[in-house]
């Protein structure tokens, strides 16, 4: 959904046979999305535009406002739509991630704690690259050596 909500779209819109009090959501852009109340789904995240033009969201449950950092209705439009997404599935979005981190590495799936660590370690010099080696060679870390950075953690502690 877009967030952006109109109560009375559906008369300047046209009917879509939407129930009396139906919602409709409206595309920046003026189209009509699905309507809200007909798939039961609210969204979380509503989208705004300030006097500058610049793109907000608005969370309905906490009531924090936050910058979209964005002039370009569509592609706000399609940040709210992955935020309220991201809220409606998260398990979802997960495999999704893992997904996108495959697509941007190959060797992504087979990278393990351990990889990372020593990419860390190189990054650092003097004393502060050797506290880093002391601690990535202390034994809670050790355990994690040989485990793949795309398997979630939680599971195996």
């Amino acid at each position: 959904m877009y967030g952006i909500v109109h109560r009375k779209a559906s008369a300047a819109l046209g009917s879509h046979n939407l129930s009396k009090g139906a919602y409709k959501a409206v595309t920046p852009f003026g189209r009509s999305a699905i309507p809200l109340k007909a798939t039961g789904m609210k969204s979380r995240y509503r989208l705004y535009r300030r006097n500058a033009g610049l793109f907000y969201s608005f969370d309905k449950v906490t009531g924090k406002r936050e910058s979209l950092q964005t002039f370009d209705a569509k592609q706000a439009a399609s940040l709210i739509d992955a935020k309220n997404e991201s809220h409606e599935q998260q398990a979802f979005n997960r495999q999704k991630a893992r997904i996108y981190f495959s697509a941007s590495d190959p060797n992504a799936n087979t990278r393990t704690w351990k990889n990372l660590m020593d990419e860390i370690t190189k990054t650092k010099q003097g004393e502060t690259r050797e506290r880093y080696e002391r601690a990535f060679i202390d034994k809670p870390l050790v355990a994690l050596h040989d485990i793949p950075l795309s398997k979630p953690l939680q599971k195996r502690f």
